[in-house]
């Protein structure tokens, strides 16, 4: 049995929704070959980019080289029709120039994706996917000074990524992630209880970014971040650490320093503690802001103050609140003891 399928989707555009309406339009075409036991299929694609407008094209010689592609696509896999349905799919991912998105750093990616697993869960068979990806032969593009007059040369910083991803039944259970770019590393790797109250988190994460610029030219400053997710699903226990300085953002977003830390331990009497104080933070051309958040107490009991105060301004504005409540499963429930606001119009509950 041999034959072909084609898809097409058109754009439609919803108001609020992003540029392509919420939707990628497409016009692909699949070759399947096969039986009644296992079916083959095969299919290339480009992702271009015209008038502001993304979607997903048949690959020829001709779209494959126009400056508006973003991407190619190769996808083969086999399906089998019986035994739990397994399934393997194999994804390429080439000529990926992020920088013709948008605002987004030049460079290369290329990316194979492997996915396997069954699809039926019938018949006390879990249906299980993994899906394994490498990056290779791929660099991001950085500023660099080159030399005592400093000035701006881009480099080739290489980008190494490798990662798994497990799910049962749907529902995510296991990653390992690794991420590294001119010295800037993420990592992330343990199993999660996602839906299952039988099991437990033994989830961690870490975020080391020396030098934030790598991610564009919008983008300057440091951050580390580290955490860990263990306990069950329904109370999960997470511990965080993170901090960042001198940072800048797309959309003229500045932030001098951001300290935070935050604990929460199982049981509805554990320990539930976090702050995060951000100084020096200015969005456009508002003013210049510090802000701080405390809470101290148990999951189950707790306080939440908030504050903010504007730097250096003749109409200074000054806001804090608090917040009494806990945690009754996964979801937050309390009251607001007191709300005080300072300056030009002034309110207090």
């Amino acid at each position: 049995m041999t034959g072909n399928i084609k898809a097409t989707q058109d754009n439609i555009k919803k108001p609020g929704v992003d540029k392509n309406g919420g939707k990628i339009p497409y016009a692909l075409t699949a070759n399947l070959t096969g039986n009644l036991k296992a079916l083959k299929f095969e299919s290339a694609a480009v992702l271009v980019l015209q008038g502001n407008q993304l979607s997903l094209i048949e690959a020829d010689d001709s779209t494959a080289k126009t400056k508006n592609a973003v991407a190619q696509l190769r996808v083969n896999g086999k399906l089998t029709l019986q035994n739990g349905y397994p399934l393997v799919v194999n994804t390429q991912i080439s000529h990926f120039y992020p920088e013709r998105l948008g605002s987004y750093p030049a460079g290369l990616l290329n990316v194979d994706i492997n996915l396997q697993g069954n699809l039926d869960n019938k018949n006390d068979i879990e249906s299980s996917l993994e899906i394994d990806f490498t990056a290779h032969d791929s660099y991001i593009k950085t500023n660099h000074i080159e030399n005592d007059y400093s000035q701006n040369a881009q480099i080739e910083q290489p980008f190494i990524s490798t990662g798994k991803m497990i799910f049962i039944n749907n529902a995510l259970r296991h990653i390992e992630l690794q991420a590294t770019v001119a010295n800037n590393i993420f990592t992330a790797h343990g199993d999660l209880a996602i839906g299952q109250a039988s099991l437990e988190n033994n989830f961690a994460l870490r975020v080391d970014l020396p030098n934030i610029a790598v991610l564009g030219a919008s983008f300057s400053g440091k951050a580390h971040a580290n955490g860990l997710i263990s306990g069950t699903y329904e109370q999960p226990a997470i511990q965080l650490e993170l901090n960042a300085q001198k940072v800048n953002l797309p959309d003229d977003i500045k932030l001098e320093k951001l300290e935070g830390r935050a604990t929460l331990l199982a049981g509805s009497l554990g320990k539930f503690e976090a702050s995060l104080n951000a100084t020096g933070l200015k969005i456009a051309k508002n003013p210049l802001l510090d802000s701080s958040i405390s809470l101290q107490g148990t999951r189950a009991n707790h306080q939440l103050k908030i504050q903010a105060l504007t730097q250096g301004e003749a109409n200074a504005m000054h806001f804090q609140t608090r917040l009494t409540g806990g945690l009754v499963g996964r979801e937050w429930q309390g009251m607001i003891q007191n709300f005080e606001l300072k300056g030009q119009m002034p309110i207090t509950l």
